[in-house]
């Protein structure tokens, strides 16, 4: 019998919604979301995530202070199902 569980990650930046079946063991895997400045590259917050292959993930965006959003380059992977490989998920932002 499947059991459906939603995790909430500290400050509400990630939720995880878990499908787990106890006769199949899981593989951990990493989701990694990182806010960089547009103009210099500089990784402005990097945040790293663990679940298990299968688990759904969705990111939000970060207010941070002086920038804002680079709304024309939101990444298409912010929501998804995390995979055997590693997920980059990347947001760019501009200096105000």
């Amino acid at each position: 019998m499947k059991e459906l569980y939603k995790l909430n990650i500290p400050d509400n930046e990630l939720e995880y919604m878990l499908e787990v079946n106890p006769e199949i063991k899981e593989l951990s895997v990493d989701e990694v979301k990182k806010h960089i400045d547009i103009l210099t590259g500089e990784l402005l917050d990097n945040r790293v995530y663990e679940g298990n292959e299968g688990d759904i993930y969705k990111t939000k965006t970060l207010q941070l202070e002086g920038y804002d959003l680079v709304e024309s380059r939101l990444p298409t992977n912010s929501k998804g199902t995390m995979k055997v490989d590693s997920i980059e998920v990347i947001y760019y932002y501009i200096y105000i």
